[in-house]
């Protein structure tokens, strides 16, 4: 009997050094599992991540492109001394837009920006504006009072919110609330007619200055016609070289016709 405690004790001793190794390869294999876990999340973060990356870089690119050829276009019109028109992109392919008083200006406008370099493409949508007729004040139906009172009312309109995108003739949107404005107003005076023109920024040379002048006075006229009011009451009033731009901002003036 006491020759087995001996045995007994080894027999002991090897069956914990036996459960002591197999639990440190159990914890062995269960750390591996959870760092290859790890590996593979990070791998599939850092994928993500790089794609992210990618197609930031490519949408960055795409709208550098599509800026870059806008200004460049609207560049080359004034250089040509050719009047402001809705430029957009969409990639390389031109979309142009806006009101035109003389169709002969058309062609040109759209072969100066095909010459720009990296333009694929050109979308010709530019329309002619209505052909502007002399208003002629119904001065018997009106009274001087209710001239004065209009002249009054016109002068506290917000017009210096009528406002333009920059280098061309399409109105911001901050424009269209005080053009309703103005159009409500107009339409409770129905037979006094209205002078309108527009000082554009002093940029460019002065035979451009002059036609955007025209070209934005157009916009103007055709966004209160569309609002009902009628184009027989609507001038548009030209400026020369020496009054189409007055500062650095486009302000648009209104005058009643009297005589």
């Amino acid at each position: 009997m006491p020759l087995n405690y001996p045995l007994h004790g080894w027999n002991v001793l090897y069956f914990k050094l036996e459960s002591n190794n197999a639990w440190e390869n159990g914890m062995s294999s269960n750390n591996k599992q959870s760092v290859k876990q790890v590996f593979i999340r990070l791998s599939a973060v850092v994928f993500f991540i790089s794609v992210g990356l990618a197609s930031a870089t490519v949408l960055w690119k795409y709208e550098f492109i599509q800026t870059s050829l806008t200004q460049q276009s609207n560049k080359a019109l004034a250089q040509q001394n050719l009047p402001p028109v809705n430029i957009t992109f969409d990639g390389r392919d031109a979309q142009v837009s806006g009101l035109l008083g003389d169709e002969k200006q058309i062609e040109p406008i759209i072969a100066s920006i095909y010459q720009v370099e990296g333009v694929r493409k050109v979308e010709n949508l530019l329309t002619l504006a209505p052909e502007v007729t002399t208003a002629v004040p119904v001065l018997s139906q009106t009274s001087l009072e209710q001239i004065s009172t209009l002249e009054q009312k016109l002068a506290k309109l917000p017009l210096d919110q009528v406002t333009f995108q920059y280098a061309n003739a399409a109105l911001s949107p901050s424009a269209e609330q005080t053009l309703n404005q103005l159009a409500d107003l107009l339409k409770q005076y129905p037979n006094i007619p209205i002078a309108i023109s527009v000082h554009t920024e002093k940029t460019g040379t002065v035979l451009g200055q002059v036609k955007a002048s025209h070209a934005r006075a157009l916009v103007v006229r055709h966004y209160l016609v569309e609002q009902g009011i009628a184009a027989t009451r609507l001038v548009i009033e030209d400026k020369d070289k020496d009054t189409a731009a007055q500062s650095n901002l486009p302000s648009v003036k209104l005058r009643v016709l009297k005589e």
